[in-house]
């Protein structure tokens, strides 16, 4: 691939993953674990931001609002993970590939275009009116409440309350991650200013390791590269002068 701003050929990346546990406790605890390295770099909310998604739930609406069959819920996935990387026109070509019509489209981009804070799914009784979700489209926001990733959102964003990490999270319906081996909630995390590719992503793999011969295990994770937290830190004037790498710990156990 050719080298640019914030890809290069080589990177070191720093994995976290939580193998065993089933519940929305994993993930709030391994995006925790993220939160707290950043902190300590001397990131805050204002800088980066966990745009956070369920895979099955998008895939829900893609089959039973926009119009997708079955069989081409893949490449829609996919390409809703490339819609904010191709041109307008380029979508709506490659949309109408994947079995989306003019109508399913416009669904399509209403609920990717939904953004809200994760905080709005954590009160006892939320997602039931949450403010900003869907409000023209009272069809896709029934769907999207009724099926069973919402409720694993809305569990996700009071462990994270519990965390003290709310404020870093927002609920993002265009996040779908383009890998396969996603089967639940995925998540991104981003400079909120959008200039830069994502910093970290990641998400839950229920499936993965029986996949490759192992037993069967729930289990989340993410992967973070130090390309673009790099960059992030070195804009912001946190790391130290003439200094173009993220410090290296001097030991570890």
């Amino acid at each position: 691939e050719r080298p640019q701003r914030g890809r290069l050929r080589e990177h070191v990346q720093w994995n976290v993953d939580l193998i065993g546990d089933p519940d929305p406790t994993a993930e709030a605890e391994v995006i925790a674990t993220a939160v707290t390295a950043l902190r300590r770099l001397g990131l805050g909310p204002t800088d980066v931001t966990f745009r956070v998604s369920h895979r099955g739930l998008v895939q829900s609406l893609l089959v039973s609002r926009c119009g997708v069959p079955e069989d081409r819920i893949e490449a829609a996935l996919h390409l809703l993970d490339r819609r904010e990387k191709v041109p307008a026109e380029v979508f709506a070509t490659q949309a109408a590939e994947v079995g989306l019509d003019a109508e399913g489209l416009g669904v399509l981009e209403r609920f990717a275009a939904t953004a809200i804070p994760l905080a709005e799914l954590a009160a006892e009784g939320g997602g039931d009116q949450v403010p900003g979700l869907l409000p023209d489209d009272a069809e896709t926001a029934t769907v999207l409440r009724a099926d069973p990733g919402f409720e694993s959102l809305r569990e996700l964003a009071r462990r994270l309350e519990d965390a003290g990490c709310l404020d870093w999270c927002r609920l993002d319906l265009s996040i779908v991650r383009g890998l396969a081996y996603y089967t639940g909630i995925v998540f991104e995390l981003h400079e909120t200013g959008g200039r830069e590719r994502a910093v970290a992503g990641g998400g839950r793999y229920d499936g993965l390791i029986q996949l490759f011969g192992g037993p069967s295990s729930p289990a989340v994770g993410f992967g973070m590269g130090d390309v673009v937290l790099g960059l992030l830190l070195s804009d912001r004037g946190l790391l130290p002068p003439g200094e173009q790498l993220l410090p290296r710990p001097d030991c570890f156990v």
